[in-house]
């Protein structure tokens, strides 16, 4: 059920917002967005304010909206009433469901136009075929079904693997950060996915870390909890080694150089820093933040129009491969079998 963009969510979560803001407490705000939403969504949210009524832990409260609410969305939140700032986390949660409605706007509405054409041309290319009588319906309609089935297939594949990683698990029962999984490494091992995760990456721990040091959170405490939030397990770890060295004295940024440059990049270490030595290390770790937004914002637009070029190509090859098997049955071939006939043909060619 969970879905990142899903409109009536953020919806809900910007009420709760809104009503913070004017002085109106999390028990009764959660009221509120239980009554102005129907079905599940409304009994979501009047089971969480039901648990903050009896007075359980932020975790438990947030439990009922896992249906809607990413593991990483509700460790953010978590944080957030912990620190005593729910109102800035749900501003940064509230923000990146937006970046990911926006995303999905753009690479759906310029892929909209290629998949028509993919689609007109699933019936239009095996056509000619099918009525001059080369094969028949059942495998027309075969020939139909294999473009179709392969696109459709790379979306659905795409949808659900993003889906299934956005509800993972992010820490165990004890709080400690789970490891990396395989495809924690994987998407930043492959070129363009790489810069993709590692831009996401950098957005929400530089907004989630500086909106905790923002709201007077100590550092090592905000390093645990941003480390339990990550939803790449390799910043996970990353982090919890940094925490275990501020822990023990070391400052942020040092410790941040001893990572890899794979996940913190020297612009992002080094503006860091410039905000480490100037005091307004939370200030930095926003700008860093949004700066890394930005980036992944930009290249997102960028492949949004690349993707329809590729479905293009992959129509065009389609198309062309159709017109030479319709060219060699009703053409070279004929040819070909007229030859042999007359035997103008060398011995080894028959």
């Amino acid at each position: 059920m969970y879905d990142p963009v899903d409109k009536r969510v953020t919806d809900a979560l910007t009420a709760w917002r809104v009503q913070l803001d004017a002085g109106i407490s999390s028990h009764e705000a959660l009221v509120h967005c239980a009554d102005v939403n129907r079905g599940e969504l409304s009994r979501f949210f009047g089971e969480a304010a039901a648990r903050t009524s009896k007075g359980d832990g932020i975790r438990l409260v947030l439990e009922p909206l896992a249906p809607v609410l990413s593991e990483s969305e509700r460790a953010i939140l978590a944080a957030g009433w912990n620190a005593g700032r729910v109102e800035l986390v749900l501003d940064d949660v509230i923000k990146q469901r937006e970046t990911w409605r926006i995303t999905r706007g753009q690479i759906m509405s310029r892929s909209a136009y290629s998949l028509l054409t993919l689609f007109v041309a699933a019936f239009l290319a095996p056509f000619p075929g099918w009525f001059t009588g080369q094969y028949g319906l059942p495998i027309y309609f075969m020939l139909v079904a294999a473009p179709l089935v392969f696109i459709g297939g790379l979306i659905y594949g795409a949808y659900a693997f993003f889906t299934m990683r956005a509800r993972a698990k992010l820490y165990d029962p004890t709080g400690a950060p789970l490891p990396p999984r395989t495809t924690d490494r994987v998407l930043l091992n492959i070129p363009v996915l790489n810069y993709i995760e590692r831009q996401s990456s950098l957005a929400e721990a530089g907004t989630l870390l500086g909106g905790l040091l923002g709201a007077g959170t100590p550092i090592v405490e905000a390093l645990a909890i941003c480390a339990r939030s990550m939803s790449n397990g390799c910043y996970r770890e990353s982090l919890a080694r940094v925490q275990k060295r501020a822990a023990e004295g070391d400052g942020f940024t040092a410790s941040l150089k001893k990572e890899s440059e794979n996940l913190w990049p020297n612009e992002f270490v080094a503006l860091v820093g410039t905000g480490e030595k100037s005091g307004s290390l939370d200030g930095a770790l926003l700008k860093a933040g949004a700066r890394a937004r930005d980036a992944y914002l930009n290249v997102i637009s960028k492949l949004s129009v690349i993707l329809p070029a590729f479905i293009y190509v992959l129509v065009a090859i389609y198309l062309i491969a159709n017109i030479f098997n319709l060219a060699f049955q009703f053409y070279i071939k004929p040819i070909d079998d007229a030859l042999k006939e007359i035997h103008c043909l060398p011995p080894w060619i028959q």
